[in-house]
């Protein structure tokens, strides 16, 4: 089986970090990244339609970029019937279902919301049979009620073997991908799996409920990074070895009433990162 993307040493800018990366049939990568950040240059510079500054990107088959030029003057039928062809109806009612379009299907896009319009740019590549969609951030401006479906048709056609790519701003869909990479002001700072990001950024925190606080302090000692006082007894921030230290203060302190290992959010692991 062969990749649908290839990045080789590839990067926005002319120097820095460069990014090599496979991504294969039925696989997915999500790119995070603050506001300004370059996301939507390295969806146009996977197409082509923007020069890297370093290395070269090569897509191997039928790519989609969900893009905002959708002709206002048709209707989400008309619009998804232009890309449906051998495919059927079956995907085209798919489709605008998920995306909460099929009450509206006859409506002119003209005249539908702005995150109905915004739903339409994502018609092409969920009725198509492309190889590799991209998605330029139309997943965080749909209506709350309708990305839980869009999410499902995505995960059905990445099952069937297309690959994806989705620039966003959603930090709760890093748990989902196959792969991860975060841009900061147009230069890559990270490209992983999320465990890797987990293992990279901010630590988990520890927290004990005890009054022997001398005692579990020496005990926690070589696991902790930080050690504070707090109401309840003592509160520990550690990047390795946390459930090693809560086995040992559970069994070894029987005044040890609460561990709890709190991990961090994937909002918090990316915003380490920006």
């Amino acid at each position: 089986m062969s990749p649908i993307l290839v990045l080789s040493e590839a990067a926005l800018l002319p120097k820095g970090p460069t990014l090599q990366l496979e991504l294969m049939p039925s696989r997915t990568l999500f790119v995070f990244g603050p506001n300004g950040s370059g996301k939507s240059e390295f969806l146009a510079a996977l197409l082509g339609e923007r020069k890297l500054g370093q290395g070269k990107a090569q897509i191997r088959g039928k790519a989609v970029l969900a893009r905002p030029e959708v002709k206002k003057r048709t209707t989400p039928l008309g619009l998804a019937k232009t890309f449906s062809g051998a495919s059927g109806n079956d995907r085209l009612v798919e489709a605008l279902n998920a995306l909460g379009l099929w009450e509206v299907r006859n409506t002119p896009i003209a005249s539908l919301t702005p995150a109905e319009r915004r739903a339409c740019e994502l018609v092409e590549g969920l009725v198509s049979k492309p190889d590799l969609i991209l998605i330029d951030h139309q997943l965080d401006t749909l209506d709350p009620w309708r990305l839980p479906t869009t999410l499902q048709v995505l995960q059905r056609r990445v099952a069937s073997g297309a690959a994806i790519v989705v620039a966003t701003n959603l930090p709760w869909l890093a748990r989902g991908a196959d792969r991860i990479v975060v841009l900061r002001a147009s230069e890559v700072v990270f490209s992983g799996s999320y465990p890797d990001l987990e293992r990279r950024a901010t630590p988990g925190t520890l927290e004990i409920e005890t009054h022997q606080s001398e005692g579990v302090r020496a005990l926690v000692a070589p696991f902790a990074l930080e050690v504070s006082e707090t109401s309840a007894g003592l509160r520990v921030r550690a990047r390795e070895g946390q459930e090693v230290a809560a086995k040992l203060l559970v069994e070894g302190y029987g005044d040890v009433e609460a561990v709890v290992v709190k991990r961090p959010t994937p909002e918090e692991l990316l915003r380490s990162l920006f």
